[in-house]
């Protein structure tokens, strides 16, 4: 497929003007620019708080281990590997279902940039952030209310900006706190 250019008038960066899908119909992306100004800013806003919580959460994870060594030695194996355990568990149950996103069915870009095809039930973004809220909260209730509620504004951002449907992010949220719940309370950290 053709390339738009390697820097286009707005500072926008390479964007792809299209892609084949699996099936051979084309798929397309926005990068940093979409179709008109309006979806374009709505387009940065997503990327941004999209990578500023995914970030934020995945970073705040070692923190909180190197807290539980020091406060609640006893408990770091649980807390490191509940979350592991759940992580590898999702990816194998996606890779396994391997469901399209939106954006492969409908020719619809997404508003923010993604090239995965598959993979999308359940959300492993929502599924990471909710399993992390409930770790959190078993040891400190206000850090995991802080971060559930950060887990559905990031469900809102990937669903809104179309890299999920709304079953995806529910499945991985639900998941994140039934797969959390039965591990937490096997490991007596409820």
């Amino acid at each position: 497929m053709e390339r738009a250019g390697e820097e286009s008038g707005n500072g926008a960066g390479a964007e792809r003007a299209g892609e084949e899908s699996g099936n051979g119909a084309v798929v397309q992306r926005a990068g940093g620019q979409c179709g008109n100004q309006e979806s374009g800013q709505m387009a940065r806003w997503l990327l941004l708080w999209n990578s500023l919580i995914s970030g934020g959460i995945y970073l705040s994870y070692p923190s909180f281990l190197i807290f539980v060594l020091i406060r609640r030695r006893q408990d770091f194996l649980p807390y490191l590997l509940i979350p592991a355990a759940g992580f590898f568990l999702l990816s194998w149950i996606r890779a396994k279902i391997n469901a399209p996103r939106p954006y492969e069915g409908s020719g619809k870009p997404p508003l923010i940039p993604k090239e995965t095809r598959g993979n999308s039930f359940p959300s492993r973004h929502v599924f990471c952030i909710f399993l992390l809220a409930a770790t959190y909260g078993t040891a400190f209730l206000p850090a995991g209310i802080a971060t559930g509620l950060l887990g559905i504004l990031l469900a809102f951002i990937r669903v809104r900006s179309g890299v999920h449907y709304k079953k995806d992010v529910v499945a991985g949220a639900v998941s994140a706190l039934v797969f959390a719940g039965i591990c937490y309370a096997a490991a007596g950290l409820l």
